[in-house]
Order: structure tokens, then sequence, then C-alpha cells
């Protein structure tokens, strides 16, 4: 890669990081979840973590935030989303799609 594609390229991974740090900061009570990108839907840990996600959406009103990828973060990601889409629990009516 030239300079110019090494500067363009930190410049787009500059402006994502910032654009996540803006919208987070619009979501403060936030849990993270962190975990294996091994285990498979019929896991009890994808379980547990899908159904935790879910109740600290619903019932704790807080925005989960994971990295996204397959195994206990998907699990995390899909709880969170239920949770939102059941209408006499949602918190993040007026949010981005994704953002629930």
């Amino acid at each position: 890669l030239s300079d110019a594609d090494i500067k363009n390229r930190m410049q787009r991974i500059n402006e994502d990081f910032n654009n996540a740090f803006k919208l987070l900061q619009q979501h403060t009570d936030t849990v993270t979840f962190f975990g294996s990108a091994r285990f498979k839907e019929n896991s009890p840990y994808y379980k547990d973590a899908r159904e935790l996600a879910r109740k600290i959406s619903r019932e704790l009103k807080l925005t989960v935030v994971t990295g996204g990828g397959p195994g206990i973060m998907e699990a995390a990601n899909r709880g969170a989303h239920e949770a939102c889409l059941d209408p006499k629990h949602s918190h993040h009516k007026d949010s981005e799609p994704l953002i629930c």
C-alpha cells in the first residue's frame, strides 16, 4: 500500500471510531458482553447469555453492547433485540433499528 492509501485507510478507521463513540455517548447506561465465538445456539452458555441480555434490556432498561461476533456476543445481541421487539417492554422506541 502507498502512503496515501494508508493515510486514507487510517482516516476511515478514525471516523468509524469517532462515530461509534458519539453513538455510545447517547447510551450511557450500558452493559457490555464479551465472550467466546465458538458457542453455538444449542449451547447452554449461548442460551444463558441470550436470556440474560433480554432481562437486562427489558427489566433494567440498559443498553447491551457487544463485539457483534458469533457465539456469546450474537446471543446477547439476539436477547436484547428480542426485548426491544416486545412493545410492552421496549424502552428505546425512537432509536435506530439496530439500537433498541
